[in-house]
């Protein structure tokens, strides 16, 4: 890794921008809506969104509502649930990679 690279969960907006992008990559989500998403999960309020996007608050409730849809959540704590599942299930399916801790207490010996 260059000096100039990152580690890509560095920060939550590290990590929101990869869990984000394996839901666009999936098909579900269009890049306004990633940009959009990736703000609110950073806890901004809609005004906030409109105005780091350069768009209008209406713009952001349009895309908000769109990814609750999408995303079958009706809340914004329950889309982030959604996209833990499917990074979980991202994770779960990977062929091959780097091997990600388990949650579960298993004794060795």
């Amino acid at each position: 890794m260059t000096s100039t690279e990152k580690e890509p969960f560095e920060s939550g907006t590290g990590f929101f921008s990869w869990a984000l992008e394996v839901l666009q990559q999936d098909g579900k989500l269009t890049s306004a809506e990633v940009r959009v998403c990736e703000q609110l999960m950073l806890g901004r309020r809609y005004s906030d969104v409109a105005k780091i996007e350069s768009i209008s608050e209406e713009t952001v409730r349009w895309h908000a509502k769109r990814i609750l849809k999408k995303l079958h959540a009706e809340t914004t704590r329950e889309f982030i649930l959604v996209i833990g599942r499917a990074i979980d299930e991202r994770i779960q399916n990977q062929p091959e990679g780097p091997v990600e801790p388990s949650l579960t207490t298993e004794s060795r010996e």
